[in-house]
């Protein structure tokens, strides 16, 4: 049986709550702001960065739909705040549950809702650390291997009846550098070469197909 999607066991919730749009680049929640509301991606996708004390962006982690954030202050008690930064990808749509009705629904939880919140954490963590894993070794090319088969992985949708997934939302080459600390120069040149195995595909808008099959071989053949 297929786990359901938080927001599935949230619809009760969704179906009162309001849709709200933020443009690509607007900021939903700043460091320090107080978790007033819980939201539910519906569309689009949303960025989780902070900016070091030289200026530099460092994104964390990158939120689809169906994503409930900001997830721990949502289970921690009330007057919790955001640590880092969330800014649309693109345009992006959210549903706004208010904080004091997903606490009292989590406080209703049969342990479905509870058990489902911190399971997608966990994955989510999982994730990250493998994620950090591959940016502590290796080479550039190595490094942006890592990125590009988590955001495959993550929000990478499978072509049917190829080794191919779309990632759902524009990935330029400064996000890809934000994501791996490497720079705009480097991944551009990194970039390069992943074309050349055909293992990336680059559309007009910047949407990215992904062949991880072709980049694990990239990563052996550059070892």
């Amino acid at each position: 049986m297929n786990t359901p999607h938080v927001a599935r066991i949230l619809r009760p919730l969704i179906d009162k709550a309001k849709l709200r749009e933020y443009k690509k680049g607007q900021i939903i929640l700043y460091p320090g702001d107080e978790i007033t509301y819980v939201h539910v991606v519906n569309k689009g996708a949303v960025s989780l960065y902070d900016i070091d004390e030289s200026g530099t962006t460092k994104v964390l982690y990158i939120l689809g739909k169906n994503s409930v954030f900001p997830l721990m202050a949502a289970l921690d008690t009330p007057g919790a705040s955001a640590a880092w930064f969330y800014e649309a990808l693109e345009d992006t749509e959210l549903y706004m549950i208010p904080y004091a009705d997903f606490r009292e629904c989590l406080h209703n939880d049969d342990g479905t809702l509870h058990r489902k919140l911190m399971q997608d954490f966990m994955d989510d963590v999982f994730e990250l650390v493998t994620r950090i894993n591959s940016l502590s070794n290796g080479t550039s090319l190595m490094k942006l291997s890592g990125t590009l088969k988590f955001l495959a992985k993550k929000h990478g949708k499978s072509v049917a009846g190829t080794n191919w997934s779309r990632v759902n939302f524009p990935v330029s080459h400064q996000l890809l550098a934000s994501m791996t600390g490497l720079t705009r120069e480097t991944i551009t040149h990194s970039i390069g070469t992943i074309q050349k195995a055909d293992a990336i595909h680059y559309t007009r808008n910047s949407r990215l197909s992904i062949n991880c099959k072709k980049l694990k071989k990239l990563e052996t053949n550059s070892k």
